[in-house]
Parts: C-alpha cells; structure tokens; sequence
C-alpha cells in the first residue's frame, strides 16, 4: 500500500493543474484555489492511506459512485447523488463524502453536529435504494478524509 500511496501522490501532485481547471471551472477565485488544491490532495492521500477510507474505496461487485436517482417523494420528483453505495455481508452502505473539518475544538461535538446537519438528506437516499430493495438493511456513513472522521448509524 505505501508504494500505491507514493504512486497515487505522485499522480495527485501531477493532476493539479487538471484540479485547478476544474476548480476554475466551478468559480473558485484564483486567491482560494491554492488552498483548495492543498486540501484536496490532504483529502485524496487520507482516504488511500487510512482503513476506513481504503474499506469504503475498496472494489465490491455492485458498488457505484456518484450514483444518479430520481424518485418522488413527499409528491415532489427529486433528482440525488449518492457517492458511493455498496453491498458487504447483506448490509447496503451508503456513504457520503464531506470536505468539511474541525479545527482544534470538539471534533466528535462538530461529528455529532454533522449527523443531525444530514440525518434527513441521508435518510432520503435510504428511501430510494430501499425502494428498490426492501430486504436489505441499509447503514449511513458520512467520511470526512481531511480530518480521518467518521460517523455511521442505521437507517
């Protein structure tokens, strides 16, 4: 894994001009784009080199990345995003990404707060993919690389 990790960060250190086009692309001005590639890159080489952000990451049959669904719900048709979804041992995961950190402070307070902050969007995904699939039990994580945090609780 450290051999991959060092050709990964060689690769992310080679894509940042490819990063600060897109960054551009979404009107991020010039003078936080530095910043933004530095983070990025802090995000990209946690999640490679950190156990939960491997086992999520890891190749599972079936797995899907930014997977697009469209479903009704309070009689409104919604489009979602989901960033990654995976079955492991007939558990259904949905996980999404944040880029959001604490600084110094109570990091499982701002944990805490963020489960409260995404409870409902999340549980709105779990009710497309149960939709779809009634059987399967489906637990939430929501993965932040920048600072190795993680929280998950069932749907």
């Amino acid at each position: 894994l450290i051999v991959r990790a060092n050709s990964l960060g060689s690769f992310i250190r080679r894509a940042q001009s490819a990063f600060r086009a897109a960054l551009t692309n979404q009107g991020v001005g010039p003078n936080d784009i530095s910043d933004l590639l530095t983070r990025t890159e802090r995000a990209l080489m946690t999640a490679i080199t950190d156990a939960r952000g491997r086992w999520i990451l890891r190749q599972r049959e079936g797995a899907q990345n930014e997977f697009a669904l469209t479903g009704s719900t309070s009689g409104q048709v919604s489009n979602f995003v989901i960033d990654r979804t995976f079955v492991e041992e007939g558990t259904r995961w949905i996980i999404d990404y944040k880029t959001g950190s604490r600084e110094g402070g109570d990091r499982e307070a701002f944990l805490e707060n963020e489960v409260v902050r995404y409870r409902e969007k999340m549980g709105l995904y779990a009710a497309m993919l149960r939709a779809l699939d009634p059987a399967t039990p489906i637990k939430i994580g929501l993965y932040y690389p920048v600072m190795n945090g993680w929280k998950e609780w069932d749907a």
